[in-house]
């Protein structure tokens, strides 16, 4: 039967007062538009897209996840994304999972987390598995369960109707309702089909929907009914229901997706997989697209009637999909039996194996004139017939079939060149032409075909080069002028000059005979990868140490000492907007030509570029270069580039770097002498000297590597900070009033008006206050007056003792001699004290109190002279960021205190292996050190961080945690990456942040 009770939420040590219903439905009114603006999402995953065009990411116990099984996934308002696991609820930030669960927060009562909820006020709600439901509010948490109120402590479905009413479905018991005050509950009395509730859903009447293990019920004007839908009326259990932006019912079965048309249920698209699945969950993104969960059949989308598999031949985990949600920036969450899934609308999309191609590492990509694109692997060829490949064996066995370089040749037929079989032609069904060394080729091994417009077909090979015309094989090689034999890049400019990269400069043919192009004035090029002529004429050339510019017969080059780029570019192709995009190790950059012709022209000291990368949709970073081409652009506009692990596509058209939206930005932790403090309120602290740290984070999911910040301490620092960290410390502050606050913006794009703040006072000590010092003032004055009066009183006597001083001055003379004896004592004790206490404070200034290390600012301005003096005398100097692995774990697990004593080993330990003046050694703040190195190559510095790795890898922790294991990531940059001292340390910064990425305990330079 329906029963309602008063609601008796078990809050938190910090609940606040329970705001009356009024009030409460008054905030609710105030707050929806707020909370429904800023939980939207910006964009979504364009439907034009296949499902496998999408960038996807996975993530599982490995990468932090406390438990492989996600139930459900939701967003919070300040960005978060959270995660209901079997080992609690886990809160992500797009680079860590931080753990919530009953150990931790004594108000999540069972960690089996199966759903979750935010509600119009943005709090966050739990419906655990057995222990009733938690709610988190402003950072305050709460409880609710069968003690105060609910019908059961097994939540299964949770649903926030839109009167504010919170709805929530038991595995066993029905159906509880938190209205305002009160809690009400419906069951198998009150008309439901089962008292276990999978799913529930809002029409936009108002009436609900209610998924039992027995069928379905419409609960209408406070009556639950079981409505008669016609012949498919369900009288198994319901899985889902689901009702869509336009009001259309779905029922997800066991036997697949109902739609209710004119009140009768019928089957939604009949023969394909949704007739056929047993549908868990279904979603709608903000573009209108449906994307429903199966429980053996992976990851549906429905859009127009058609339907697209996403599965494990796609990525997926696991076939199950059990949770499913779109954040703001219109990715789409996916969780699943076996880890979480993101997929994202990245700039790049990546084809591979599951299209058919015949093996993933390609190296060399062209488009054909008929619309087909031509992919050569490392083992065989393929050519793309509208969603698949179909592949090719050049070789007919093993022999042949690793493709280096391709050429469409005037009758459409495609000249193939490869690994180790020379060159052959394929017309579409068969191959033919065969040359290799045996019949004359100058090597086996082919990288670069081309038929120039005299109608000679030319062959570059490691051996040399041929000119091939009719029957007869010419060989050019060094004795011909080429710089050398090792063939990597031929093309003809427009002037119909034939030109060839080597792997020793580039060469043009001139009459039979090649001439060496120019090398740029104090440089010694290497490999040419590649070349690329602009409408004016003007030739570029990707090479091993940058990007080569020939205009008017000068050359100049551009490397990473003049922007953001690798030194090592494997091919150049330009968009219909001004950009260059070249391939490299590292990725695919884009950056402006009219950006690199101003720094060549002198009329800009550097320039500004876009790197692409993994959290773009490339499957790599790692672009394959060496062969040609490597990087094609289609008559679609289509980028193409050959990568490790794929064929990777980018359409410029449709990158617009202005609707980037601003990452929202959090304060993480606020830690006071290493104690975290909420720094949602005002903090007065103690007086005295306090270590303050403040971390705080860019939630963005899509691009996280390419979040800045900006920080500024009020009025302390004066203007603003940017950085590359996440953290901020501060120590010695004097006594006031602080306001910290924090910004955050997206790759190249402005810093946005959204902050994040927190506020704290130092209290002053007595003798630092206003009223102390004006009582010293006081004082002062009582004791001029005193000291006049007294003086005044002193001559007077002095005079009438004339005589007798005349008198005893011998006596006297001596009594002066020995006060003075005393007086120059005291003067030099005092001196002492002085230059002990002067000693002291400096000592304090440039020491972490915590560790005797070298503290940040000391370290700064120390090294910012070294690497001064190291740039201008040409010496080599570098810089180690070294970062203790899962350190909030450590003190979360063990307490600050095991983690205070990490710290001290690992300073210990640093100080150990640098005794002299080989590095400056510093603690920069939090669990990070930096250690600094001069007059070293890069490759001593490596050697010297793994034997730092190493070391407190082996350190062992048995007196205070047993079980305890340290470990650490080092990043390093060296001087000749890094023009500055502070891209130096955001250099050894971003390669950090690579080494965590790569897996942590690991040096990554």
């Amino acid at each position: 039967m329906t029963q309602t009770v008063a609601i008796t939420a078990n809050p938190g040590p910090k609940q606040a007062r329970r705001l009356p219903l009024a009030t409460l439905c008054q905030v609710c009114a105030k707050s929806l538009f707020l909370a429904l603006l800023i939980s939207s999402p910006a964009a979504g995953l364009d439907p034009r897209k296949s499902v496998d065009e999408y960038a996807i990411d996975t993530w599982d116990t490995e990468s932090g996840l406390p438990h492989n099984q996600v139930h459900a996934i939701a967003q919070t308002p300040d960005g978060y994304m959270w995660f209901g696991t079997w080992e609690g609820a886990v809160r992500f930030n797009a680079r860590e999972f931080r753990t919530y669960d009953r150990r931790l927060i004594p108000d999540i009562r069972d960690n089996g987390v199966r759903i979750l909820n935010v509600d119009h006020l943005g709090a966050l709600w739990l419906g655990t598995s057995r222990g009733g439901v938690a709610r988190l509010h402003e950072g305050v948490w709460s409880h609710f369960d069968r003690a105060g109120g609910l019908v059961s402590d097994e939540a299964l479905s949770m649903l926030e109707t839109r009167d504010g009413r919170m709805w929530i479905g038991m595995e066993e018991g029905g159906i509880s309702v938190i209205d305002g005050e009160n809690i009400r509950s419906y069951t198998t009395a009150d008309g439901l089909l089962h008292n276990t509730v999978l799913a529930m859903a809002e029409l936009p009447n108002g009436d609900l929907w209610f998924a039992t293990s027995a069928g379905l019920n419409l609960f209408h004007d406070g009556r639950i009914t079981t409505p008669d839908l016609g012949p498919l009326t369900p009288t198994a259990p319901v899985l889902d229901v689901f009702v869509d932006s336009r009001g259309r019912t779905l029922v997800g079965t066991d036997t697949g997706l109902l739609r209710l048309v004119d009140g009768k249920l019928q089957r939604e698209a009949p023969g394909t997989a949704l007739d056929r699945e047993a549908i868990s969950l279904t979603i709608e993104d903000n573009m209108g697209t449906l994307w429903i969960g199966t429980l053996s059949g992976g990851l549906i989308r429905y859009r127009d009637g058609h339907v697209e598999v996403l599965g494990v031949e796609q990525g997926l985990p696991h076939k199950r999909v059990i949770a499913l949600a779109e954040d703001r920036e219109g990715s789409l969450w996916i969780g699943t039996s076996a880890g979480l899934v993101r997929l994202k609308d990245a700039p790049f999309s990546t084809y591979g194996a599951y299209r058919g191609l015949s093996e993933n590492y390609v190296r060399t990509v062209r488009a054909a004139s008929d619309g087909h694109l031509w992919v050569g692997t490392g083992n065989g060829l393929n050519r793309l017939d509208g969603r698949r490949f179909t592949h090719y064996w050049p070789g007919g066995d093993p022999a042949g079939n690793y493709v280096m370089s391709l050429f469409e040749d005037t009758d459409h037929s495609v000249w193939i060149g490869t690994y180790d079989s020379g060159i052959s032609r394929f017309d579409g069904t068969s191959f033919s032409n065969n040359l290799d060394a045996r019949s004359g080729l100058a090597g086996d091994q082919v990288r670069a075909i081309l038929r120039t417009s005299d109608g000679a077909l030319w062959v570059g090979t490691t051996g040399g080069l041929n000119r091939i015309e009719g029957d007869k094989i010419e060989r050019f090689g060094r004795a011909q002028g080429l710089p050398r034999e090792y063939i990597f890049s031929l093309f003809e400019d427009r002037e119909g000059h034939l030109l060839v990269g080597t792997t020793a400069g580039a060469a043009r043919l001139n009459e039979r005979r090649f001439e060496t192009l120019p090398m740029p004035k104090d440089t010694e090029l290497k490999d040419f990868f590649g070349f690329h002529q602009t409408s004016d004429g003007v030739l570029w050339a990707a090479t091993s140490d940058g990007i080569v510019r020939y205009r008017d017969g000068a050359s100049q080059v551009l490397n990473s000492e003049h922007g953001p780029i690798p030194d090592a570019l494997f091919n150049i192709l330009a968009d219909d907007s001004g950009h260059f995009w070249m391939g490299s190790n590292r990725g695919v950059v884009r950056v402006l030509r009219a950006d690199l012709d101003a720094v060549l022209d002198g009329r800009a000291a550097t320039f500004t570029a876009r790197m692409f990368g993994k959290g773009d949709g490339l499957v790599t970073n790692q672009c394959n270069g060496g062969s040609q081409p490597s990087a094609w652009r289609g008559d679609d506009g289509r980028l193409w580039f050959a990568t490790a692990k794929g064929v990777s596509f980018v359409d410029p058209a449709r990158l617009d770097d202005s609707t980037r939206p601003v990452p929202p930005i959090v304060i993480e932790a606020l830690r006071i002498d290493g104690e975290e403090r909420n720094h949602r309120q005002p903090i007065l602290l103690d007086p005295g000297r306090h270590k303050i740290e403040i971390e705080f984070a860019g939630l963005s999911f899509t691009d996280p590597g390419g979040v800045r910040y900006r920080y500024m301490l009020e009025p302390y620092d004066g203007d603003w900070v940017e950085t590359p960290r996440m953290q901020a410390a501060y120590t010695n502050l004097a006594p006031g009033t602080y306001r910290f606050v924090a910004q955050s913006a997206l790759g190249d794009t402005a810093f946005g008006a959204e902050q994040v703040t927190a506020t704290f006072t130092i209290a002053p000590q007595l003798w630092q206050t206003r009223w102390f010092q004006g009582l010293l003032a006081l004082l002062a004055i009582a004791g001029v007056f005193g000291l006049l009066h007294w003086r005044t009183r002193a001559l007077v006597a002095r005079e009438r003792a004339l005589s007798r001083l005349v008198f005893e001055r011998t006596r006297e003379l001596e009594s002066r001699q020995t006060e003075l004896v005393a007086a120059n004592e005291d003067k030099a004790r005092l001196l002492a004290t002085v230059s002990a206490q002067a000693e002291n404070a400096e000592r304090q200034a440039r020491t972490d109190p915590l560790t005797g290390l070298a503290n940040r600012r000391y370290f700064d301005g120390r090294f910012a002279a070294a690497f001064a003096e190291c740039r201008a005398s040409g010496r080599p100097v570098a810089a180690a960021q070294i970062d203790v692995d899962h350190f909030k774990q450590i003190n979360d697990r063990y307490s600050h205190a095991v983690g205070d004593a990490v710290i001290r080993a690992l300073a210990e330990t640093l100080t150990r292996l640098f005794p002299g003046d080989h590095g400056l050694v510093a603690r920069y703040g939090g669990e990070e050190f930096v250690v600094g190195f001069a007059d070293m190559s890069l490759a001593e510095v490596v050697a010297r961080c793994e034997r730092i790795r190493e070391t407190v890898a082996a350190l062992r922790f048995d007196e205070i945690a047993p079980d305890l294991r340290v470990t650490v990531s080092i990043g390093i940059s060296n001087s000749d990456q890094a023009p500055t001292f502070e891209k130096l340390l955001a250099f050894a910064d971003s390669r950090l942040y690579d080494a965590k990425r790569g897996g942590r305990n690991r040096v990554c330079a």
